[in-house]
């Protein structure tokens, strides 16, 4: 069993969320900085009830 639902959210406690590797299954061989990145806006577009789009993610990217 998990700690997280697929959503980020943490089982058995309300309105707690995580967005860091640590809820990954399995690390990458390479720098996990874009994963991560791609992970924190999809968990925030869940908190927000947004859609995670494309242009939303290479806005996020171009910002770094």
């Amino acid at each position: 069993s998990s700690v997280v639902a697929p959503t980020g959210q943490v089982h058995g406690i309300n309105n707690l969320y995580v967005a860091d590797a640590s809820i990954l299954p399995t690390a990458g061989a390479v720098n996990t900085g874009l994963t991560i990145i791609a992970l924190a806006l999809r968990i925030g577009d869940v908190m927000a009830g947004t859609p995670l789009t494309a242009a939303r993610v290479e806005t996020a990217l171009q910002s770094r």
